[in-house]
């Protein structure tokens, strides 16, 4: 029975696993199905997850439940927070490691724990290393439930900024002067300050729109191009000027900056206006007020002009009749004095001229003859005129004259004695006892002219330092006391102050109160012949024996000697070294100031050689030397550099411009003439129409740096003694070298130093003045100038100042790089003009 029960059984058992194996296949086929949507699900989480981890945006999601957190490498980075330990962190504890990094904590608490449900949220944070970001919060949402959120975090920092800076600058140019934006094609203004309606009298919907001719006609398409071609060239800002009529009826002279600048498709012509109506109205002031002081200059003129004449005819008489008489049989006695009668006749009429002169003097119209004389003759007329007066006081008159100083001058001898019979007056006038020395010496020697040294000096009262700072001015004497007592009129000495500055000197005086006075005077004359007073030249010292790398220089520049050579160079003080070391080579050397001067003078004549400055004006060296190459006739001549530039750049620079040689500032004469000997070929005789001039005739050694031997007619500084020379016990000047660059040439040495006081003492200011006036490259010449000529004079911890500003001038340094700078500038300066002001005027009084 069993046994045929399981046979009944075995059909359906068969349908049994047929039905399983049915549904075995339909399960493989559903789980192929889920196995399908699952790679497809982790290929999107992929891509997903691959998105985020892209994006620089940091994203923090949050799942409620249990406060799970996933976040991207952004957000990582931009919390800066550490890699390890932050999986499993909870939203709490991660809350709690941004909180530090931000401002305000308890705010920033504040918008994590808001957990609305279906909100989005919006806020800033604010870090406290500056950075700022943007929170945005969206909800998470699966299946239509809100499981959690996702926080995204933007980094905005850069943004912002701009943000702030545009709105800086718009804030500054809304409260900035007055300012104008018009549109280069269509010239209708686009934009006008608050500033530029007030001054213009209209309202800003009345100026937007406005084309620029409307606003003033003086806008012509011709003055446009003008600006436009201005613009063109300079590659900055160009002034103009105009006159504006305001609605209201008045008008208002308007200076006005137009600069260019791009937006978009279109130019804009920024346009800065500043009313300089009150400016031109103290102007014309000024003028009208010229004019009232010009005309009652000439009233004056012609009452001094009515009161000479009353005085001169009187004394037509004297002199006439004494010239008379001198011409009648008169013994010795009779015609000594009829003589001093006709001399103080004539100084008499020289003293009333000389009042006519002071007016001229002011009118700026005095002239200075120029003749032929001998020094004694005008030291005779002094004697001849001091003498009864200093014998009838008991005073001795001296006069002692330099060995070295020429007797047959060329100049104006009656404005000389008249100086010399002023100072001699005065000092037997205030002195009661003891002596009068008139004495003359001979400060410089240059070929046939000379600096002399006129001296008069007393025993009487002297001066007090107060009296002495008012003395040289007109109607001024020591004091009214003395003015009572003594008499006179003060003009004196105004009048000799300015008659010395017209011969190309200057006056002074040194005293002490109870000690006497030393009143003085320089002149700078010519220098004549014994036959007929004509200049004549005289021949220059020799210098003493020089090493052998000089013997042979000097015998190869002797070889050159004639040639022409042309100094381009803009500084005064250089030019004036590097002529008189030329000159003193054997040279004729001509000066162009600048770039553009000197590429005309190559054009239009023939020269040897070109030593070529760098930093100059209008057109520098390198631009020079490019345009002097471009033209094949040019090709051969030789062009040196000589700068104060001196860095391999500069160096290469010249090179690359076609220069030949490089020579640097402070000059050294033995690097000079190697450069000449280089690039001059010899001579073998000077050419027949070179016509040296007698600056070029000296041998050639004294170019060398080698010492001359003193000689009376063109006598040498020596080298001065350390110990007595305040010069060389000045803090920064290395006068040794400045002495030696002017060839132990003291005089020489002395005129540079008081010409770079003179020019230099404002040199930080005046850098300081061109940056403020927006003229970087102005500023940048002024330092280079200032480097070079304080190398030059052996100021070198001044230049070595100048050199940094020019540097960072040259490297475009902002403000505050520059004006640490420019203070370190000012104040090496400042000791150094003071400590020469003083040894200057020691200099002067003992030389």
């Amino acid at each position: 029975m069993l046994a045929f029960g399981q046979r009944d059984d075995a059909p359906r058992l068969e349908d049994e696993l047929l039905a399983l194996r049915a549904e075995l296949a339909r399960r493989d086929r559903l789980l192929a199905e889920q196995g399908q949507k699952l790679a497809a699900t982790r290929a999107s989480l992929s891509l997903l997850v691959s998105t985020l981890e892209s994006t620089t945006d940091g994203v923090l999601a949050v799942r409620f439940e249990d406060e799970a957190i996933y976040f991207n490498a952004a957000f990582v980075e931009m919390w800066r927070l550490p890699h390890d330990g932050l999986e499993g962190m909870g939203e709490a504890a991660l809350s709690a490691l941004l909180e530090v990094q931000v401002s305000d904590p308890e705010e920033f608490r504040q918008q994590v724990s808001r957990r609305a449900q279906d909100s989005e949220d919006f806020n800033v944070v604010e870090l406290l290393d500056g950075r700022i970001f943007e929170r945005y919060v969206a909800p998470q949402v699966v299946r239509g439930q809100v499981v959690g959120k996702v926080v995204n975090y933007r980094d905005v920092t850069q943004r912002v900024r701009f943000e702030q800076e545009m709105m800086f600058n718009h804030v500054v140019v809304e409260s900035s002067g007055p300012m104008l934006w018009v549109r280069r094609r269509s010239l209708q203004l686009s934009y006008a300050n608050p500033a530029a309606c007030e001054l213009l009298g209209r309202r800003i919907d009345q100026l937007l729109g406005c084309s620029l001719q409307e606003l003033d006609p003086g806008w012509t398409a011709e003055a446009l191009r003008a600006v436009d071609a201005q613009l063109s060239a300079r590659g900055r800002a160009v002034p103009w000027e105009t006159t504006y009529h305001r609605a209201d009826g008045s008008e208002r002279s308007l200076e006005l900056t137009v600069a260019l600048a791009s937006h978009g498709e279109d130019d804009i012509y920024i346009v800065t206006l500043k009313d300089a109506t009150e400016q031109r109205q103290a102007w014309e002031a000024t003028r009208r007020a010229r004019e009232v002081a010009e005309q009652a200059t000439r009233m004056k003129t012609d009452f001094l002009a009515n009161m000479s004449h009353e005085i001169r005819t009187p004394l037509n008489a004297v002199i006439g009749l004494s010239h008379l008489a001198l011409k009648t049989g008169l013994d010795a006695r009779q015609r000594d004095y009829i003589g001093k009668v006709q001399a103080a006749g004539q100084h008499l009429l020289g003293i009333v001229n000389d009042i006519l002169d002071f007016s001229k003097i002011e009118a700026g119209k005095i002239a200075i003859e120029r003749a032929a004389f001998t020094l004694d003759k005008v030291l005779g007329d002094v004697s001849d005129l001091t003498t009864p007066k200093s014998t009838a006081k008991g005073l001795a008159l001296r006069f002692e004259v330099g060995e070295d100083v020429p007797h047959h001058l060329v100049g104006d001898p009656l404005r000389i004695g008249q100086i010399l019979i002023n100072y001699a007056d005065n000092a037997v006038k205030y002195t009661e006892q003891g002596e009068v020395v008139v004495s003359v010496r001979l400060l410089e020697r240059a070929d046939d002219t000379a600096l002399l040294h006129f001296g008069v000096s007393d025993t009487g009262i002297g001066l007090t330092a107060d009296q002495t700072a008012r003395l040289f001015q007109s109607f001024e004497q020591a004091d009214t006391s003395t003015t009572r007592r003594y008499g006179g009129t003060g003009l004196g000495l105004a009048i000799s102050r300015q008659l010395a500055r017209l011969m190309g000197g200057d006056t002074g005086v040194d005293s002490r109160w109870g000690l006497g006075s030393t009143f003085w005077f320089t002149v700078r004359i010519g220098v004549g012949s014994a036959a007929d007073g004509t200049h004549a030249p005289q021949e220059k010292a020799r210098p003493g024996p020089a090493g052998d790398l000089e013997e042979v220089l000097a015998a190869q520049l002797a070889a050159r000697r004639g040639a022409r050579l042309l100094l381009v160079e803009d500084n005064d003080i250089n030019q004036r070294v590097a002529r008189e070391l030329l000159e003193d080579m054997g040279f004729q050397v001509a000066i162009a100031a600048n770039g553009q001067d000197g590429l005309a003078r190559v054009r239009e004549e023939p020269w040897d050689l070109v030593l070529m400055d760098m930093q100059m004006p209008l057109m520098d060296g390198i631009s020079a030397t490019l345009e002097i190459r471009r033209h094949p006739e040019f090709q051969a001549l030789p062009v040196v550099a000589m700068t104060a530039s001196v860095m391999q750049r500069d160096r290469e620079r010249c090179m690359n411009a076609g220069m030949n040689d490089f020579v640097t500032k402070p000059i050294a004469p033995q690097d000079l003439a190697a450069a000449l000997v280089r690039w001059l070929p010899t001579r073998a005789q000077p050419a027949a129409d070179a016509r040296p001039t007698p600056a070029a005739q000296p041998a050639p050694h004294k170019a060398l740096g080698a010492t001359p031997s003193t000689g009376r007619d063109a006598p040498v500084a020596a080298a001065p003694d350390a110990a007595a020379d305040p010069l060389m016990c000045i803090p920064g000047l290395d006068a040794t070298s400045g002495l030696r660059r002017m060839l132990q040439r003291r005089p020489l040495y002395l005129a540079m130093l008081r010409r770079y006081l003179d020019g230099q003492r404002h040199a930080p200011a005046q850098v300081r003045q061109a940056l403020d006036a927006g003229d970087a490259a102005a500023a940048e010449r002024l330092a280079h100038t200032a480097k070079g000529v304080a190398a030059t004079v052996g100021a070198d911890a001044v230049a070595a100042c100048a050199a940094s500003v020019e540097q960072a001038l040259r490297q475009r340094e902002p403000r505050a790089t520059l004006d640490p700078l420019l203070e370190q500038f000012a104040a090496t300066l400042a000791p150094l003009v003071s400590a020469l002001e003083a040894a200057l005027g020691a200099a002067e009084a003992a030389a």
